[in-house]
């Protein structure tokens, strides 16, 4: 019950305060201002614990300005502007307007901080607040996510003592090519975070393996218990010399708590269409985008030695095993062989240079096969040995730079012992359909596998006619055309359902005219039946949430100059000067009526009544022809 009455007044409030803003703009036409003009600045709270946040109000009485002031920079406070409320009370016909500009204060680190005075000009006349003291209190903060931990809050002064980056690697002196772990860790204290991005950071002279998944834990530095988010890869060098590695930027979205303990503003309306106010109602929490930053580390990296390097070192670099094997060990001559190789180990793979195993009259060579899968770079080559006199296969080494010795270590494979037996057929390999005296050498160089032999078919499977072809029929053609009309009609409706859940302005301005239809349609049934004030409130009503919704406007800042300013940007379209002009004018002359009805109590013929109906229908069929 309690949360229904809430919503009631908070509508109620809303209804009351939106009346009397639309008042305000017509005002002009039906009263005069009060010339006592003030300037005054307000906070909600004075005292807030670091991780809240408080809400600064600048009020104007009597006047207004074009534009938000604008805060001084203030060391420890970050200042970030909502939007404006206006209020206005009539007494004998003076009119009496409350301008407020509101900003939500973040709170950077504890202590005694100072809002500056702030100066304005209104109405050609200046003034200045006076200056507000803040005191910022190192408290525990109730948030979701933050640590339980209450008594670690006490040590950190800043936000940047509670949340911070750090970029970590094993050592700064490495060798070329040497496989380097780095860690990025995300430390958190008593802060609630949120859509955490993966790292960035910089790295020249250096390439760089995707991060593998992030890892969770808690850890106490300083007698203070973090929260740790950790981030690794690999890294390797690409250079010699003197690198830098660094700075690790991380983005996040910090959440604050609202120190305003109210549900909906007292006084005045924020953009009910800006995140910010959503996190404040239904959360209480507001997101701030935050980018954390980390040291820069210099990194030495050495070159290879020239001392003991193997005549077959290849660029390995890291901790490696290798291994060799040959299979079948007993074949015939011109029967194929397969030379398996495999190295692993901790290492950039990429940069290994497999073996290779050198020609010679003994063997025919095939190109090698390499591979990598499951941290092995594995390599297959075919080799076909031409004579039985062949006993083995030639020994295998691989070399590489171990950085953790700081020298050249060589591994060696074999030989692998095979035994080679001659053909028992004689006679010479022929083919049919050639000469049968004739025998066919190897005169032009190595076979082409599917070109020089050609496999004759015991089984030729189904004959088809010649040049007749699948893609060829008028099936097969109308069921690709129709599946391509149906790809397109099915990415056409899942882009406009993507835009309609992504795009809010989007979404508002497509249901606007059917909104506009359902208020039409009860306008004119009052307008029949001769309710006057009904017939007012409805197209007030019809014509506030049209706009609102078609220009992307909250419904408290729906004012003429806001319409002004978004028509303009229509006008280098298809609309022409004249019907923004004409747009604007019956805008204004339909609130100025409705507020004549509903507020100086004025009786309106029901001529009067046709005609500001019949604007009301001509502004929203002008406004959908100048959106298509």
């Amino acid at each position: 019950m309690k949360d229904v009455g809430c919503k009631e007044k908070f509508f109620r409030n809303f209804f009351i305060g939106f009346l009397t803003l639309c008042l305000y703009w017509t005002t002009p036409l039906t009263g005069s201002y009060s010339d006592d003009t003030s300037f005054e600045a307000s906070v909600n709270t004075n005292k807030v614990s670091l991780g809240e946040t408080l809400q600064l109000t600048l009020t104007f009485q009597g006047g207004k300005i074009d534009s938000p002031p604008e805060i001084p920079h203030i060391d420890g406070l970050e200042v970030r502007y909502l939007g404006p409320s206006t209020s206005i009370t009539i007494i004998n016909g003076q009119y009496s307007s409350h301008v407020s500009h509101i900003y939500t204060v973040f709170p950077q680190k504890t202590g005694t901080l100072q809002i500056p005075a702030v100066t304005v000009k209104v109405n050609g006349k200046a003034f200045s607040s006076q200056p507000i003291a803040i005191e910022v209190v190192n408290a525990a903060v109730d948030s979701p996510g933050a640590g339980d931990d209450n008594n670690s809050a006490a040590a950190a002064t800043s936000i940047k003592d509670r949340i911070f980056v750090t970029l970590e690697i094993p050592r700064k002196q490495v060798y070329l090519n040497e496989k380097i772990p780095l860690i990025i860790r995300l430390y958190i204290n008593g802060l609630a975070v949120r859509d955490v991005q993966y790292p960035q950071f910089q790295h020249d002279g250096f390439t760089v393996e995707e991060f593998s998944k992030p890892r969770q834990y808690q850890q106490v530095i300083g007698g203070v218990r973090y929260e740790v988010l950790e981030f690794t890869t690999d890294i390797y060098s690409t250079r010699a010399g003197e690198l830098k590695l660094g700075p690790a930027t991380l983005v996040c979205n910090l959440l604050f708590k609202n120190s305003n303990r109210q549900r909906f503003p007292a006084n005045g309306f924020d953009n009910f269409f800006e995140d910010d106010f959503f996190q404040g109602v239904f959360n209480n929490y507001q997101k701030r985008a935050l980018s954390l930053s980390s040291v820069d580390l210099p990194i030495h990296v050495l070159t290879l030695p020239e001392e003991g390097r193997p005549p077959d070192f290849s660029g390995a670099v890291g901790t490696f095993t290798f291994d060799a094997k040959a299979s079948p060990q007993k074949v015939g001559v011109a029967d194929p062989v397969t030379l398996k190789m495999t190295v692993s180990g901790a290492g950039n793979l990429e940069t290994v240079t497999m073996p290779a195993l050198k020609a010679d009259e003994n063997f025919k060579l095939y190109d090698p096969q390499i591979k990598e899968e499951n941290g092995n770079k594995i390599l297959e080559q075919v080799v076909i040995p031409k004579s039985e006199k062949v006993r083995e296969i030639p020994a295998i080494k691989f070399s590489y730079f171990d950085p953790e010795k700081k020298s050249y270590q060589t591994i060696d494979r074999g030989p692998f012992p095979i035994q080679v037996t001659k053909s028992e057929n004689k006679d010479e390999f022929k083919v049919v359909g050639f000469d049968q005296n004739k025998p066919v050498s190897d005169t032009h160089g190595e076979e082409e596998f599917g070109r020089n032999i050609v496999f004759i078919k015991d089984q030729p499977g189904q004959f088809r006619r010649i040049h007749e072809y699948l893609y060829k029929k008028p099936l097969f053609i109308s069921g690709w055309i129709a599946l391509i009309f149906g790809w397109i009609i099915l990415a056409v409706f899942y882009r406009r359902r993507q835009k309609l859940q992504t795009d809010v302005s989007y979404a508002r301005a497509l249901k606007a005219p059917k909104k506009a239809k359902k208020g039409l349609d009860s306008a004119r049934k009052f307008m029949t039946e001769g309710k006057q004030n009904e017939f007012y409130n409805t197209i007030f009503k019809t014509l506030s949430e049209y706009l609102a919704d078609k220009l992307h406007l909250s419904s408290a800042g729906v004012t003429i100059e806001a319409i002004d300013q978004k028509l303009k940007k229509q006008q280098n379209r298809r609309a022409s000067g004249a019907d923004l002009t004409n747009i604007l004018n019956n805008v204004e002359s339909i609130l100025h009526e409705c507020d004549m009805v509903r507020y100086a109590l004025m009786k309106l013929d029901s001529h009067k009544m046709q005609e500001n109906f019949k604007k009301l229908e001509e502004v929203i069929d002008q406004l959908e022809r100048v959106g298509r």
